[in-house]
């Protein structure tokens, strides 16, 4: 596939692949549900931003590296690398789970969270929440892992703006790993 692709992608019906996804373009949305099998990554990249409901279920990891992040579908990997998601130049407000073996990583300027993200059954895999202003939950949502730890970072371009909202009804647990808020560089 073009790996400079800057137009707009869709990528609708229910797919169900035996190796990897890999989806380039402008803004890209995800309507319908895609999956891996035999280890295949899923892997999105692109200059816009990223939308949809459809589901990423990856037998190996998943990877979303877009300009801004508002998916409300359920990302699950199996790979040891886990999910890592980043807005690079907007806000990322996850919407659907995520669970992982492996770690779990969501970046950009603004986070919300609406959904429960979970690590197992790996003991040493992390979350990671990094935010150059802050990180909102929202509702009643787990965020747990089986002994890695859980760092909420916001204000991560230390400009003095920035800060952690926990939901009352949010759960954090990770099994003995260590709970981290922090803000600044």
């Amino acid at each position: 596939g073009l790996s400079t692709n800057t137009a707009a992608v869709t990528v609708s019906g229910t797919n169900a692949v035996a190796g990897n996804i890999d989806v380039y373009g402008g803004a890209i949305t995800v309507s319908g549900n895609q999956s891996t099998t035999t280890g295949g990554n899923i892997t999105v990249t692109g200059t816009g931003a990223y939308s949809g409901a459809g589901t990423l279920n990856a037998n190996g990891n998943v990877t979303v590296s877009t300009a801004s992040f508002a998916g409300t579908g359920a990302i699950t990997s199996a790979g040891a690398n886990g999910i890592g998601i980043t807005a690079t130049t907007g806000d990322a407000s996850v919407g659907g789970a995520l669970t992982a073996n492996g770690p779990v990583s969501v970046t950009g300027a603004n986070l919300s969270l609406a959904a429960g993200i979970t690590v197992t059954p790996s003991t040493t895999a992390a979350i990671l929440l990094k935010g150059s202003g802050d990180i909102l939950t929202s509702g009643t949502q787990t965020l747990s892992t089986q002994g890695g730890n859980i760092t909420f970072w916001s204000d991560s371009d230390a400009n003095g703006s920035g800060r952690i909202g926990l939901d009352n009804n949010t759960t954090v647990t990770t099994s003995g790993g260590n709970i981290t808020l922090a803000g600044g560089a």
